[in-house]
């Protein structure tokens, strides 16, 4: 019974209200023919203001009423009251306005006169132009009134917050009070922003990486680019094709090449579909010295001698590192069913000899053994080789070495010399050393190699002297000798 009785309640005061609302509206129209049509203006001001008291929903007719009534107050010699009824209409629909086609001069000049107390105008520019303007009264929500550059005549004097907004670019907000009588006039320099973008990829998972292969994750991935930048990334995924992409930011939208959309949001997610790759391949890398790290497309995947399967095919970026060591390099093609081989040398190598042989070699003061010899692999770059044997100068040569290259090398040493001179008597004896005859009595000889020797003089008739003597650097070894007559 009691939800019965509600039900008739509500009924009753919905009929009650909608007989008012019905009331009202008869009123704003009895009222507007009284001062249109019979020129009675106290029945009009009746019967207008009975409209508004009896609750006129609608705000054109609301303001309808208001004008309406200040014009049958002008009609009754009452301004004041008038330019009160012009204002509450003004203050409700501000970009009302007066033409002299319909009203009389005296009316649309108390008219204006009201309407410059409350009304005011707002020039807002932007740089760049194109932005959205939004605009909130105190207390209001903002709403969007236009894009710069835009003029706005039909604002009530007050305070307002301005929002100033444009794709790619971080927004500006201001509050602004607008003065009466003049134009007010809102410059905004707009700072650029980035674009916030979220790659996902069919199939998710997908590793990501930036055109200087460095990593920067897996799908989903969000990304931001500043304004008037650029981003070059590649997608790998194992079993489907890479797939790259270069994103671009400008003004007006953001181009992904490899991607059919144009973008206009700064903020927006896409959804890159990878393709199913063939068949793979298989990679085998070798290397001198043994051992050195293997990288495929920045990722460590062993040392070598290394042996991969099942790689999808494609150009894969491959970097082989050994301490010390420059790093090998390159991108690799690997082809469905089929293996690729990359052999590396590391380095070089020096092939090293000397004249004469078996010269000493040291290496950057560290000794290697002795020539001809050949290094193992080694840094490229610039080496200090030293050749040193006994009774020759010591030479040092520099060996500017690049990678991959087998270079010869030969130390050419100079020997160290002294010089012997030899008389006798009697002359014309013959002169050895080390059993090898160097002439007669008197001789002398220039440029022996230094060291000791066995030295013997013969002469028919006489004994043979022998003595062991030693050749000094840049010195003479001199001696006149007597030989004694055989005994009988």
């Amino acid at each position: 019974m009691l939800r019965i009785a509600l039900i008739y309640i509500f009924v009753f005061m919905l009929t009650c209200f909608n007989c008012i609302a019905k009331d009202s509206h008869v009123y704003l129209e009895e009222g507007i023919k009284a001062y249109k049509e019979e020129a009675d203006f106290d029945t009009a001001v009746s019967k207008l203001r009975k409209a508004i008291e009896t609750g006129l929903k609608d705000k054109d007719d609301i303001v309808k009423a208001y004008l309406h009534l200040g014009f049958a107050y002008m009609g009754k010699g009452m301004p004041a009251k008038a330019e009160m009824e012009f204002g509450n209409a003004i203050k409700l629909q501000p970009s009302l306005k007066l033409y002299p086609e319909k009203h009389s001069n005296k009316i649309i000049s108390s008219f204006n006169s009201i309407r410059e107390q409350f009304v005011a105008s707002l020039a807002v520019i932007s740089n760049p132009g194109g932005a959205e303007v939004f605009i909130s009264e105190e207390g209001s929500k903002l709403k969007r009134i236009g894009v710069t550059p835009l003029k706005l005549d039909s604002l009530l004097v007050g305070n307002y917050n301005i929002t100033v907004k444009k794709s790619f670019y971080l927004p500006e907000n201001t509050d602004i009070f607008l003065k009466q009588g003049k134009e007010n006039r809102l410059e905004i320099d707009l700072k650029p922003g980035t674009a916030k973008l979220k790659i996902l990829s069919d199939p998710p998972e997908a590793f990501v990486f930036s055109d200087a292969d460095d990593p920067l994750g897996t799908t989903p991935l969000s990304v931001e680019i500043p304004l008037d930048g650029s981003m070059k990334i590649k997608m790998l995924k194992e079993g489907y094709l890479e797939k790259e992409l270069e994103i671009k930011v400008s003004e007006d939208d953001i181009s992904i090449t490899g991607f059919d959309e144009i973008i206009k949001d700064e903020s927006k997610e896409i959804k890159i579909e990878l393709q199913k790759a063939p068949p793979p391949g298989s990679l085998r890398v070798t290397s001198e010295p043994t051992e050195a790290a293997v990288y495929l497309d920045g990722m460590n995947v062993g040392n070598t001698p290394l042996y991969l399967e099942s790689i999808s095919p494609g150009k894969r970026n491959l970097r082989v590192s050994y301490p010390g060591f420059a790093s090998y390099v390159s991108k690799v093609e690997i082809n469905s069913n089929q293996e690729s081989v990359v052999e590396v040398l590391l380095g070089g190598k020096l092939i090293i000899s000397s004249i004469p042989a078996e010269a000493q070699v040291f290496i950057d003061q560290e000794y290697k053994g002795i020539a001809p010899l050949e290094t193992g692999r080694i840094p490229s770059g610039t080496h200090e080789v030293m050749f040193t044997k006994e009774n020759y100068r010591d030479i040092s040569k520099t060996a500017v070495l690049k990678d991959s290259q087998d270079m010869e090398i030969t130390g050419r040493l100079i020997p160290i010399k002294g010089s012997v001179s030899i008389s006798s008597q009697p002359s014309e004896a013959n002169v050895y050393l080390d059993g090898e005859m160097i002439g007669k009595t008197p001789v002398f000889i220039y440029g022996i190699m230094v060291g000791k020797y066995n030295l013997k003089l013969e002469k028919y008739g006489y004994q043979d002297w022998k003595k062991q003597i030693e050749i000094e650097e840049s010195k003479l070894w001199w001696n006149s000798i007597r030989l004694k007559p055989e005994m009988q």
